[in-house]
């Protein structure tokens, strides 16, 4: 093989391998696509929701809420996924009103996305919260709090019957310039 041809067949590999990933890039894509409209379609409370709160001086928002099932039941047998009383809406307007940007964090400019775990009891009450993603402590205990406070919630169900569920919910607090 000479130089020319060698070269030749050097290009055409890379340019191979650099179809390879883009390939790989674009499936990566799709299954994060697919698998955020089937949670969109699936999960009327995984839409996005987010809320300007208290004037000019901040935002919190909630976003991307996500849950799954817990028990031995299949995830994918589950009909109906546990819901804020009232919907996604309601779930904007609960936030809007209970959730507090703590001033000393304000103060000490502390921002970022805390993202809480609970479980959805068969009779809609609230258990096992835990912080999966931790910003600062006043923060964490700030969503943790509201957590708490959250009415009963309608549960998941399969086949019409409650089941325990997982929910994820994300908490952003953002100061506004």
């Amino acid at each position: 093989m000479n130089k020319e041809q060698q070269t030749e067949s050097e290009v055409r590999f890379v340019e191979n391998q650099l179809n390879i990933r883009n390939l790989v890039d674009k499936t990566v894509k799709f299954v994060g696509l697919a698998t955020f409209m089937t949670l969109s379609a699936n999960v009327s409370a995984n839409d996005e929701t987010e809320n300007t709160n208290r004037g000019d001086s901040m935002t919190i928002s909630a976003s991307n809420t996500d849950s799954e099932q817990v028990g031995l039941v299949p995830y994918m047998s589950v009909k109906k996924k546990a819901e804020f009383p009232g919907g996604t809406n309601a779930l904007m307007e609960f936030l809007k009103t209970n959730l507090v940007y703590p001033e000393a964090a304000q103060d000490s400019i502390i921002q970022g996305k805390v993202f809480v775990e609970f479980v959805v009891e068969k009779d809609g009450s609230i258990t096992n919260m835990k912080i999966l993603r931790a910003v600062h402590p006043l923060l964490d205990a700030e969503a943790i709090r509201v957590v708490s406070i959250m009415p009963k919630w309608n549960p998941a169900t399969e086949n019409g019957k409650p089941i325990r569920s997982k929910f994820k919910l994300p908490f952003n607090f953002k100061l506004n310039k």
